[in-house]
């Protein structure tokens, strides 16, 4: 009889850190879980931040070749409207240096 009540002791005290390994286990899995979404968020943020500064730079590089466009378009307007001020004879353009000589002024002594 007492060897029944030690026996029944052993395995209740034996199911009871059971129990207790599988709290224990359970808690351990909510913080990884926690953890890992934190990592993730920690990501996601991280990854947006990176695509908007990433956008932010293409939109500066379209505007800067917008920019580098108009003055160029600016210049050959420019250009047209020297030419078509000039004689026919009298400009030219000076495809090595990009520029425009005025030929009808005369070099001075």
């Amino acid at each position: 009889d007492k060897q029944l009540k030690q026996l029944i002791l052993l395995q209740a005290s034996a199911t009871h850190q059971q129990q207790k390994q599988i709290q224990y286990q359970q808690q351990v899995d909510i913080k990884q879980k926690e953890q890992q979404h934190q990592k993730e968020n920690e990501e996601n943020e991280n990854n947006r931040k990176n695509d908007n500064a990433l956008m932010k730079r293409q939109e500066l590089l379209m505007q800067a070749q917008q920019t580098k466009i108009d003055k160029l378009l600016q210049n050959q307007d420019r250009m047209m409207n020297i030419l078509l001020q000039k004689p026919a004879a009298s400009a030219v353009i000076d495809t090595n240096h990009r520029s425009i000589i005025d030929t009808t002024q005369q070099p001075t002594n």
